[in-house]
């Protein structure tokens, strides 16, 4: 498996895996585009040439945290590896800083594989948003060392300090 930034002639495959995925509460192309134009960062992960999961995150807009906005892997490919390994290169973009995550409470193997890469529930939201029917987790990482990332591209695997 290989992680990747996101391209935009990749756009079509992760809006595709972000509609399977979450239907219609998923995010639209605009909210995509408009996440990685703002600031956001965007990787896939591609298992024999194809795309098989995807994650966007905030992490350069905010000074005190990251944002993750939302990670997805196609129902095939999920309890291998792939949601974690995204989820970690959304950590590791945070440099120091926690990441912090919405997730629904009916979610529970998003909260499971939150956990296990270090997020805590810190507090639940009740109402928030009028288009979802349940109740949301804030989970947060704790701050930690920075550490690099390794970047891979069907070229050459190079590796960056992420600050």
């Amino acid at each position: 498996m290989k992680v990747r930034k996101i391209r935009s002639k990749d756009l079509d495959i992760v809006l595709a895996i972000e509609q399977q995925c979450f239907g219609s509460s998923g995010m639209s192309r605009e909210d995509i585009e408009d996440t990685l134009d703002d600031g956001g960062s965007g990787y896939v992960a591609v298992i024999d040439g194809k795309i098989v999961g995807f994650q966007l995150s905030l992490t350069d807009v905010y000074r005190d945290r990251g944002e993750l906005e939302t990670i997805a892997v196609l129902p095939q490919f999920r309890r291998r590896g792939v949601g974690k390994r995204l989820l970690e290169t959304s950590l590791a973009s945070c440099g120091s800083r926690p990441l912090v995550v919405y997730v629904r409470e009916r979610n529970l193997s998003a909260q499971l594989l939150f956990k296990s890469c270090g997020l805590e529930a810190k507090r639940t939201i009740r109402g928030e948003y009028d288009s979802i029917d349940e109740d949301q987790y804030l989970m947060r990482s704790k701050p930690r060392v920075a550490v690099p990332l390794l970047i891979q591209s069907p070229a050459l695997a190079t590796s960056m300090t992420v600050a």
